[in-house]
């Protein structure tokens, strides 16, 4: 009788299984072999026990998961590759949502919120240090060339981010959930800005003190124990937010808290940059994610964010989709984890290794097939009654020279706007042979943005910008061309 239920038991589970038939791959259970899809498999799913179908059907992300952690499970052939076949049919998994609804819809009052962030953040900044990079950016990096290291990604986000926050020297700049404090330190030493980082981390709080003591920064930078609900009672308000990795704590039901709270201590005109993972559409989640990695965790839509963005008088300038970066960034991470086995293992048992190489892996699979998404977002809070945006002139052409990749120089010289700025970034597409498109994109893009974003062209640039194009076309080189259009 015991071999029958055991043969119904294989029987239902691989049946199950085969389900995820869209590339083939191979299943061993004992001394059976199964192959599911057509061709050869690209890897095998090896189990040493059953996987009863009560746990398929009430998690399916639960019960595998789990098996993998026990050791149960294992792959035969590269995780990252296996998890992205199955992630990428996620419709077909199975999660009953009133068994998991205290898993899937936990509290968002402070204390529960702090709990569960402490709950990852809090594991030993030794451990982090391990697979990191030397800067300790736990966020996605920013891979402009293919041979770039995951430092020089992380330090080229850390640019690219500054960037769009057009700092001046005596700003002020609040970091909404700040980890270890790599943007606020570098934003301080490249500009001289005044940086204040929040954090429900003891660990990153600790860091990042001892950092801002280590660079000679206490000048210029704080870092506070704090929750973002208690931003409008601190006493201070900023010119420039970023917060990088942070809205995914907030909770769905808070994220209009979340906004006007930010809204409360920005200054009018101040520049908002959101960065935060997102999916398609609302969902509440991953429950093997909520239970082992990100308790409390939730993925917002890009869509829900922007719908409360006016509500906040904010006014969109950017939004740029980083997901392949972040996919390239956790594969690094994995790696990094890898390869540092042997410290890792003085530090945690199996389990919680085979625990965190799932989850690096499993998300990297998600970035990869567009489950997830990373989104940086960069509003501006106007001043109603303006025509304009409270010395904000020439964010708009900064906004475009970064739109095509343009170098620093390039930016810093547009974003001080007006003809020049304009022939600028026409000169520099040019430069980069991309004059079939010159005309199209900055009469269709530069200049209607400019209208409804930020500041509608003045005459001059208008100008300005014929004149380079005249210039141009006669035959002068880009340069030249560039010249005469900032003299004309």
């Amino acid at each position: 009788m015991l071999k029958l239920e055991e043969a119904a038991e294989e029987k239902a589970m691989v049946k199950f299984l085969e389900r995820f038939d869209e590339y083939p791959f191979a299943i061993k259970f004992k001394e059976h072999a199964y192959e599911v899809g057509e061709g050869q498999p690209a890897f095998t799913i090896r189990l040493k026990e059953a996987i009863p179908m009560a746990e398929l059907l009430k998690s399916t992300s639960l019960a595998l998961g789990e098996a993998y952690m026990r050791g149960d499970l294992d792959i035969e052939g590269n995780l990252y590759e296996a998890l992205d076949h199955f992630l990428g049919q996620m419709g077909k998994f199975a999660a009953d949502q009133n068994a998991l609804k205290k898993l899937m819809f936990s509290s968002a009052a402070k204390n529960n919120q702090k709990k569960e962030v402490t709950s990852h953040y809090d594991i030993g900044n030794d451990f982090y240090k391990l697979w990191l990079d030397e800067t300790l950016s736990y966020s996605c990096g920013y891979f402009v060339r293919e041979e770039d290291t995951l430092y020089q990604a992380q330090i080229n986000k850390i640019d690219h981010t500054l960037q769009k926050l057009y700092l001046k020297e005596g700003m002020s700049l609040l970091d909404i959930g700040c980890g270890w404090g790599c943007l606020l330190i570098e934003a301080a030493k490249r500009y001289k800005v005044h940086g204040t980082g929040i954090t429900l981390s003891g660990e990153q709080y600790k860091e990042f003190q001892k950092r801002i003591r280590e660079e000679g920064l206490e000048e210029y930078l704080t870092v506070e124990l704090m929750d973002y609900r208690d931003l409008p009672k601190y006493g201070k308000k900023f010119d420039r937010i970023v917060s990088i990795g942070m809205l995914e704590h907030v909770g769905r039901d808070n994220y209009k808290l979340y906004l006007d709270c930010a809204n409360q201590v920005l200054k009018p005109g101040g520049i908002f940059l959101l960065h935060f993972i997102s999916a398609l559409q609302e969902h509440p989640g991953d429950p093997w994610i909520k239970k082992y990695i990100f308790p409390g965790g939730v993925i917002p839509s890009l869509r829900e964010v922007m719908a409360h963005m006016g509500d906040y008088n904010f006014h969109t300038l950017d939004i740029e989709n980083l997901r392949l970066h972040y996919n390239r960034t956790l594969l690094k991470w994995l790696e990094n984890f890898e390869e540092n086995l042997g410290e890792i293992s003085k530090m945690f048992d199996e389990t919680f290794i085979r625990m965190w190489r799932l989850y690096l892996s499993a998300c990297a699979a998600t970035f990869h097939n567009g489950i997830l998404m990373i989104d940086e977002d960069v509003q501006v809070k106007r001043i109603t009654g303006h025509g304009g945006f409270f010395k904000t002139k020439g964010v708009g052409q900064r906004y475009l020279a970064a739109a095509v990749d343009a170098p620093v120089t390039v930016m810093d010289t547009a974003s001080e706007g007006g003809a020049w700025g304009i022939a600028l970034l026409a000169a520099y597409l040019i430069a980069k042979q991309e004059d079939e498109k010159l005309e199209e994109y900055l009469e269709n893009r530069i200049f209607k943005e400019m209208s409804g974003a930020t500041i509608a062209p003045t005459k001059e640039e208008v100008e300005g910008f014929q004149t380079f194009m005249e210039h141009y076309k006669s035959g002068l080189a880009v340069e030249e061309a560039a010249i005469n259009a900032m003299n004309w």
